[in-house]
């Protein structure tokens, strides 16, 4: 027996759909169903996208914010800069680690609901860490906020894959990393100034400021995007007005309990880093230069002491990474076209995921080259402009890589590519809340042209990470366990289609 549920009562269509055995019907998305977040109006989506942007944005500010600080907050606290830093490591590490066990919270209770509570803990850290002058309270206060604050990093990657299909992620999705990279620049620069002529609570002060708009902009503006939630809702509303048990298919069945399943979500990210070659190089790699990046928190600021400026405007020099980040970003319309010619010449069917790495090679050695160039020619002999086109260029080498390893492991994992780029993120926090913890005594005791030649080197080796890829990546690829995971799961949907057309 069929029944279009759209025609008896007044709520959005669905497909037809049979009545089992049961007396239940199942719910679907219609193709061009308007309430479906893909089929929204270009302007409802990207002012969705751009709310959920506001809470990752604010935790990437955070944690530069607060490395700038650390001069006078660490006096102002009566501990040393090293214990001080201690406060990115216990804000970045839960940033990384709390999404293995947070992520799956938005997919049960939905996007805003799981973001706007996680905010609002978020917001209210920020007291403890301006009111009390205590190390161990904003260590705590840190830890707590960087927890929350991991559901704003999950969120806009969850949000934009609700919004918009995978042939139209990359410009959204590029937006993403700019904000990061901006946010991050705005971070620094603007609590160096902030400490230059107040107390460095102001810092939390302004922080926690912009935090909280941010929250205010969410609970007022922010829509629901998960579409198995959007169809819950409206398969509950016709439910209730037609007395008849409506549902929709929740995925495939699960052989393990709820539980069981949490927990293999949490550790595959960690299981990926030890059997998936591809993962494990590109989290190193990655995480590697985002430990480089928050090194020249401190390393930017001791290498243009030759030109005399203040410490504030030799800070200033990180607004760069925004810059770097733009010049990424304005390459992606090409990099777009590259993408879609590679597609069409594959006779329409999308590329070898390989084709994401092209051009990570030229970025590859665009960021090992920059850092040479910054760090011998900052002295007071040669203009600061050269040693600026050199950090420009390690910015956008790493916007370029950071995003093209993203776009690698969403088409080379499918299914499974969250945990993969689960595993980048951790190592990427791992390593940018580590790093600056022997940033001074490294740049001290080495010098900034030594300390950054060794970055430069070792980026340098980590580099040809793409090149072996290209050559190799289908052979590991096809070699991977991942492969049976996708083939199984292909199997089971092509089951269950099976079992219910032979019960319409």
């Amino acid at each position: 027996m069929e029944t279009n549920t759209s025609s008896s009562i007044d709520v959005p269509r669905t497909e037809q759909v049979s009545i089992d055995d049961e007396q239940r019907i199942k719910v679907e998305w219609s193709k061009d169903d308007p309430q479906h977040p893909f089929n929204w109006s270009k302007k409802k989506k990207w002012s969705t996208a751009l709310c959920a942007l506001l809470f990752n944005s604010s935790t990437a500010c955070n944690g530069t914010a607060y490395a700038a600080a650390r001069i006078q907050g660490s006096m102002g606290v009566g501990v040393s800069q090293t214990v001080w830093l201690l406060g990115m490591t216990t804000y970045l590490v839960p940033l990384a680690t709390a999404p293995l066990l947070l992520a799956p919270l938005t997919e049960r209770t939905g996007r805003r609901p799981t973001c706007v509570i996680a905010m609002i803990i978020y917001v209210a850290m920020f007291l403890p860490q301006a009111l009390v002058p205590r190390i161990d309270a904003i260590l705590a206060s840190r830890f707590v906020q960087g927890a929350a604050g991991s559901v704003g990093n999950t969120m806009v990657s969850a949000t934009l894959t609700d919004l918009f299909p995978k042939e139209e992620r990359l410009i959204p999705l590029a937006v993403v990393v700019w904000c990061v990279f901006a946010s991050q620049s705005i971070g620094s620069t603007g609590s160096t100034w902030t400490v230059h002529d107040m107390n460095y609570q102001w810092v939390f002060w302004w922080l926690g400021a912009v935090a909280l708009g941010s929250l205010v902009v969410v609970i007022v503006f922010l829509p629901e995007t998960r579409h198995t939630k959007l169809l819950q809702a409206r398969a509950n509303a016709l439910t209730k007005q037609t007395g008849i048990k409506h549902y929709i298919y929740q995925g495939p069945i699960q052989a393990k309990s709820q539980f069981w399943v949490t927990i293999e979500r949490m550790t595959r990210p960690c299981v990926f880093f030890f059997t998936e070659p591809i993962v494990a190089t590109l989290a190193l790699w990655v995480g590697f230069l985002w430990g480089v990046v928050f090194l020249s928190l401190e390393g930017i600021p001791i290498a243009m002491e030759p030109y005399g400026w203040i410490e504030p405007k030799r800070t200033s020099f990180l607004a760069l990474m925004a810059l770097g980040a733009s010049l990424g970003i304005a390459w992606q319309p090409i990099s777009l076209r590259i993408y879609r010619r590679a597609k069409q010449n594959n006779h329409g069917l999308p590329p070898p995921p390989e084709i994401r790495l092209t051009w990570c090679t030229i970025a590859a050695c665009m960021t090992c080259a920059s850092l040479f160039l910054y760090c011998w020619t900052a002295r007071a002999s040669i203009s600061p402009v050269v040693p600026a086109i050199g950090m420009v260029g390690f910015y956008w080498g790493v916007f370029e890589i950071y995003l093209s390893t993203l776009l690698y492991l969403a088409d080379a994992y499918e299914t499974y590519a969250a945990s993969g780029i689960a595993c980048q993120a951790l190592m990427r926090n791992i390593c940018s809340g580590t790093f600056p913890l022997f940033s001074t005594q490294f740049y001290e005791k080495l010098s900034p042209p030594i300390a950054t030649s060794i970055c430069a080197s070792l980026a340098g080796v980590l580099g040809i990470a793409p090149f072996l890829l290209i050559r190799f990546g289908p052979m590991l690829r096809k070699r991977s366990a991942v492969a049976v995971l996708l083939q199984a799961d292909e199997d089971q949907k092509q089951k269950e289609t099976g079992d219910e057309k032979e019960k319409a």
